[in-house]
């Protein structure tokens, strides 16, 4: 390293998940989610909160 060589490093975290696995699940939460009555509720309770 002191001559100014060195290496690269994969440091990313859980990057042995699959990652069709990982956008569908994304691609789940976000797109085809439906919010549903606890689920407001539980918003309500945390703009009440402020959190």
């Amino acid at each position: 390293e002191a001559k100014g060589k060195g290496y690269l490093e994969d440091r990313r975290p859980a990057s042995n998940m699959d990652p069709y696995v990982v956008t569908a699940l994304l691609a789940e939460t976000t797109i085809l989610w439906e919010p549903t009555l606890e689920a407001e509720v539980l918003a309500a309770k945390k703009l009440a909160l402020k959190v």
